[in-house]
Protein backbone atom coordinates (compact mmCIF):
# COMPACT_ATOMS: atom_id res chain seq x y z
CA UNK A 1 0.00 0.00 0.00
CA UNK A 2 1.14 3.38 -0.75
CA UNK A 3 0.34 6.39 1.93
CA UNK A 4 1.28 9.79 2.07
CA UNK A 5 4.18 10.50 4.61
CA UNK A 6 2.10 13.36 5.63
CA UNK A 7 -1.10 15.59 5.21
CA UNK A 8 0.98 19.05 3.27
CA UNK A 9 3.97 16.63 1.89
CA UNK A 10 4.92 15.92 -1.72
CA UNK A 11 6.27 12.30 0.09
CA UNK A 12 4.63 9.37 -0.09
CA UNK A 13 5.82 5.45 1.72
CA UNK A 14 6.14 2.19 0.57
CA UNK A 15 5.79 -0.78 2.70
CA UNK A 16 7.82 -3.50 1.53
CA UNK A 17 8.14 -6.37 4.25
CA UNK A 18 9.87 -4.52 7.47
CA UNK A 19 10.99 -2.12 4.87
CA UNK A 20 9.77 1.34 3.54
CA UNK A 21 10.62 3.57 0.52
CA UNK A 22 9.92 6.93 0.55
CA UNK A 23 9.45 8.66 -3.04
CA UNK A 24 8.23 11.79 -4.12
CA UNK A 25 5.70 11.96 -7.62
CA UNK A 26 5.47 15.26 -9.68
CA UNK A 27 6.39 14.92 -13.40
CA UNK A 28 8.43 11.87 -12.37
CA UNK A 29 8.96 9.92 -9.33
CA UNK A 30 11.71 10.43 -7.65
CA UNK A 31 13.13 7.66 -4.51
CA UNK A 32 14.56 9.87 -1.90
CA UNK A 33 15.34 6.89 0.67
CA UNK A 34 14.96 2.99 1.09
CA UNK A 35 15.46 1.62 4.51
CA UNK A 36 14.41 -0.82 7.29
CA UNK A 37 11.21 1.21 8.92
CA UNK A 38 13.06 1.36 12.21
CA UNK A 39 15.37 3.89 10.31
CA UNK A 40 14.00 5.46 7.58
CA UNK A 41 11.94 8.61 8.91
CA UNK A 42 15.10 10.07 10.85
CA UNK A 43 15.97 13.36 8.76
CA UNK A 44 13.60 12.65 5.62
CA UNK A 45 11.24 15.64 6.79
Amino acid sequence: MVYELCEKSDYFRLRVGDYRVIFSVKEVITILKIGHRKNIYRDIL
